[in-house]
């Protein structure tokens, strides 16, 4: 049996983000949130590199950016606080926290949502920028498939998945009034311009994780697929797309006993 670490994603993060006279300790933020409680991250603190003292105010917007996580809408969700920070000359701020409670509700389980922390100079002139932040909000990951849920097409249970020993298995539902046809495999809508490198990396994990690449799911139905890894340890991302080209995936990642 083939031995040996499995890797097929690599992020880079850069630490500290900078705009025009304004910058912040990290470039972007990550809350994993369990629906009903309240968490929170105080990690992001203010900088101001300049030599005089700057107030800077603190708010949550809509992100423009398209990616496989959901933009929220539901922008009410997040406090922060303080909102107005004062920061003094060549200094950095005291930590802002960003607390979230989603609603318990079986909508937002399993879902990736994202949303804009942004940051402007109080009373800035026109050569100041402002700074953006992201937020990226990981809902809590179920196996529990409710009875009904309401404002739900396709949803997988659970949306992140670590198998230990020799095969593990996850849940497709249909909660929408259509029929919905959907297609699977390594590789996401997003990163489409990869083409050869995605081709490879579909080959060679259809070997080590072998699923279906095609499925039709009735109004709702649930349907269990297991998955059944033959090479260990490793990790990856399952897609899941629709003929309209809206995506999910779950972080798959697998290892023996």
């Amino acid at each position: 049996m083939f031995r040996g670490v499995i890797l097929f994603f690599i992020s880079i993060l850069i630490s500290i983000g900078y705009g025009i006279g304004i910058g912040s300790t990290i470039s972007v933020m990550k809350l994993r949130a369990v629906p009903g409680d309240v968490v929170s991250n105080s990690s992001l603190r203010l900088i101001n590199p300049d030599s005089h003292a700057k107030r800077f105010i603190i708010g949550i917007r809509e992100t423009k950016q398209k990616n496989s996580y959901i933009p929220l809408k539901e922008l009410s969700w997040i406090k922060i606080s303080p909102e107005t920070v004062y920061v003094a000359a060549d200094s950095r701020s005291e930590p802002i926290k960003i607390s979230i409670i989603v609603p318990d509700e079986p909508k937002y389980y399993n879902k990736r949502l994202i949303c804009d922390v942004d940051i402007s100079q109080f009373g800035a002139g026109a050569l100041s920028t402002g700074l953006i932040v992201p937020l990226f909000i990981d809902t809590e990951a179920s196996r529990t498939l409710p009875k009904n849920c309401d404002g739900c097409n396709l949803v997988v249970y659970p949306h992140k998945l670590s198998i230990i020993g020799s095969i593990d298995s996850l849940t497709i539902a249909n909660w929408g009034q259509d029929t919905a046809k959907v297609f699977v495999g390594w590789n996401g809508i997003e990163q489409q311009n990869w083409r050869e490198a995605l081709m490879l990396m579909e080959n060679i994990m259809g070997g080590l994780v072998p699923v279906p690449d095609t499925m039709t799911i009735l109004p709702g139905v649930k349907k269990r697929v297991f998955i059944k890894p033959i090479a260990y340890p490793g990790r990856g991302k399952l897609y899941f797309s629709n003929v309209d080209k809206k995506f999910y995936y779950i972080e798959l990642d697998w290892r023996e006993y």
